[in-house]
């Protein structure tokens, strides 16, 4: 949920920075642009929540409250995804830099779309999902049954 969240933050600030900051008029480019780049701006967030998820899982049964299991998650996550999710952010960035030079105005805004929405995904990724991670973040099985997550019901 806390993904899918993100993802939706992302798509509305692409969405505003192409209608306000850009001024483009919504037409067949910039839907194109929302579309394809909604699966790419899941990336980092998912990284960072299956690291919150993982340290959730490893520290089950010691017995510390919530909120210090939470904080301790979200540490775990940032310290393991911060780097690479910058990394990974700086590389994408400086790739498709040289698409503002393209002759052709597909390219170009196809560059400032892919600036914008790598930029607010790296932003949400280690700043606003381990924000909310931290007020609400899950800790029990996220499945009823528990079967997602390698865990069995209490009935087995």
């Amino acid at each position: 949920l806390f993904v899918v969240l993100s993802v939706v933050g992302v798509t509305a600030c692409l969405a505003w920075f192409m209608t306000v900051c850009m001024g483009w008029a919504i037409g067949a480019i910039e839907v194109v642009g929302l579309i394809v780049f909604i699966g790419y701006s899941v990336d980092y967030s998912l990284h960072v929540a299956h690291k919150f998820r993982e340290h959730v899982q490893l520290t089950k049964g010691h017995g510390a409250e919530s909120s210090l299991r939470r904080r301790e998650a979200v540490k775990h996550a940032v310290e393991s995804m911060f780097n690479p999710v910058v990394g990974a952010a700086l590389t994408t960035l400086g790739s498709s830099f040289f698409l503002f030079f393209c002759t052709l105005q597909i390219f170009v805004k196809l560059a400032a779309i892919l600036f914008a929405v790598t930029a607010f995904a790296a932003i949400f990724a280690v700043a606003g999902l381990p924000a909310a991670l931290l007020v609400a973040g899950p800790l029990g099985p996220l499945a009823p049954c528990g079967g997602c997550c390698g865990e069995r019901s209490l009935g087995e």
